[in-house]
């Protein structure tokens, strides 16, 4: 599939083309303005979604997240001032930085959770855990920032 975007300031275009003559392919826009690109998979008999749009459903404005409710679609909550969890089971890793570190999470399918290790004489680190979090409470005074990981339900 080919595709060309051109903006001349008159018009805005985005064309596609399909180079492969038995392929079937078509646009949708449904009710709530979503844009769906679809194929036809021949031995399934059905058309499959290969990309939508906008990709972001928070920017929508549909009414995604329903009535009373915030959208986030970042893979971790925050969680200010805690005591963080009881780190016998948790990995440390020195020389890493948080953003580094929330890759390596979102990596680890076991991963529940991140937060940045006060790492001695110097640097950056990082502690994660992939069990249970046991332990933990929030502080009124001090405490640590912790990424826990949402599961791909609650993203959304």
């Amino acid at each position: 599939m080919m595709y060309n975007y051109t903006d001349n300031g008159e018009e805005v275009t985005y064309k596609f083309f399909i180079s492969e003559q038995s392929i079937y392919s078509r646009l949708t826009i449904d009710f709530h303005g979503i844009l769906y690109q679809l194929a036809w998979i021949p031995p399934t008999s059905r058309w499959t979604a290969l990309s939508t749009l906008p990709t972001d459903f928070c920017d929508n404005h549909i009414n995604y997240c329903g009535p009373n409710a915030y959208c986030e679609l970042n893979r971790f909550l925050l969680l200010k001032k805690m005591k963080l969890p009881d780190t016998k089971m948790a990995s440390f890793y020195r020389r890493i930085n948080l953003k580094k570190c929330e890759e390596r999470c979102l990596r680890d399918c076991t991963c529940t959770s991140f937060a940045a290790a006060d790492v001695r004489n110097g640097g950056t680190g990082c502690v994660m855990w992939t069990r249970q979090l046991n332990d933990t409470r929030t502080y009124s005074i001090g405490g640590q920032d912790l990424y826990v990981k949402l599961a791909a339900a609650d993203i959304g």
